[in-house]
């Protein structure tokens, strides 16, 4: 369970099936002119929705080969073809691609017949995803930061029946992925090698030298009927976080993290894809959230949940060393997968 700024994190998971329909969208739903589609992303320091430009869904349908339809006229669109599937709904930031739930930054409008998406939305999440562009790495993937999260005094979230502290349960996990790591030929970072304590500041310094960052967590909510997975990928400049209500200001600025948005958004979508498919977990999306071990990373960077401690179900299955090591060998397939994707030399 993550910590922001030393403390519980602002938002934790969204129940599942609530809190979707976004109420208060205020000047978001003011129509803005849509522009096409650039060629390409604008350079990496200037991140973030601007101008509030918006991107029209046929711009992006025509970009990456897809068809559009309506699902329910003038408010629910599909996108189809080879490069995959996109479902998108006027006023909610939650769409499905490929079958998956991921979250925008802002909710999509209706124009002309079309949908509008915030161009950042588009060039920074949708485009990487679908395999469009818009993905800059710092080099080839050969080194991985694996960060265990809490530690020492911080022991996260429990399982008192069960006996489960997160920060034990997320260490093992580490080095399990670790072994997988160098066993397929990756270099490692370990932010942590212990049951100490090391600052949320501190773990993205621990984190130089890599091209990779990945976070390990479990979750923990107050209903324990609540379970699933989620992925977290640090939000957008100018963007609101998964779990901040809307209108939003939109004057947070970007962060160092941001640089990566596209890898980010690619790789996160990656790891939920593997984990919901092969565990068979609730899919609680691929979420956006400006947590601390994000912001300053020098490489893209994502943050996993893969299971509740406070789900009865979902406690007792963590406590299997087994299901441990296959979490650890999903994630390292997933590092896999994203290094085949940007590396040619490793396909």
């Amino acid at each position: 369970m993550v910590r922001v700024d030393g403390r519980m994190g602002f938002v934790r998971c969204l129940q599942w099936g609530l809190g979707l329909i976004l109420t208060g969208l205020g000047g978001c739903t003011t129509a803005r002119q849509a522009m096409p589609l650039p060629p390409a992303a604008p350079p990496p320091a200037q991140v973030g929705n601007e101008a509030g430009q918006r991107i029209r869904s046929d711009a992006v349908a025509a970009r990456m080969g897809l068809t559009e339809s309506w699902v329910i006229a003038e408010s629910r669109l599909a996108m189809n073809g080879p490069a995959g599937s996109l479902e998108a709904e006027v006023g909610r930031r939650e769409c499905i691609i490929n079958g998956l739930r991921v979250f925008l930054g802002e909710p999509p409008l209706a124009e002309g017949g079309h949908l509008t998406f915030a161009r950042s939305d588009v060039e920074r999440q949708l485009l990487p995803i679908l395999g469009g562009g818009g993905i800059e790495v710092p080099g080839p993937i050969r080194t991985i930061a694996v960060d265990a999260g809490h530690g020492g005094t911080d022991s996260g979230t429990k399982n008192a029946a069960l006996g489960l502290q997160e920060k034990d349960l997320t260490l093992d996990v580490a080095r399990r992925l670790e072994a997988a790591l160098r066993h397929r030929g990756f270099a490692v970072i370990m932010t942590r090698t212990d049951d100490s304590y090391v600052p949320l500041k501190e773990r993205p310094q621990r984190a130089n030298g890599a091209d990779l960052f990945l976070s390990i967590h479990f979750n923990a909510t107050g209903n324990a009927a609540v379970s699933g997975t989620e992925t977290y990928v640090l939000s957008k400049a100018g963007q609101a976080s998964t779990g901040s209500e809307l209108p939003y200001d939109g004057d947070e600025p970007a962060q160092p993290g941001n640089r990566w948005d596209g890898a980010n958004a690619a790789f996160g979508f990656e790891v939920q894809r593997r984990l919901v498919r092969a565990f068979g977990t609730v899919d609680r999306g691929l979420k956006q959230a400006r947590f601390v071990v994000l912001r300053d990373l020098s490489c893209p960077g994502i943050l996993v949940e893969s299971a509740f401690l406070t789900h009865p179900g979902e406690a007792s299955r963590v406590s299997s060393p087994e299901f441990r090591a296959e979490l650890a060998q999903m994630l390292a397939e997933s590092v896999v997968a994203q290094a085949a994707r940007l590396n040619p030399e490793r396909s």
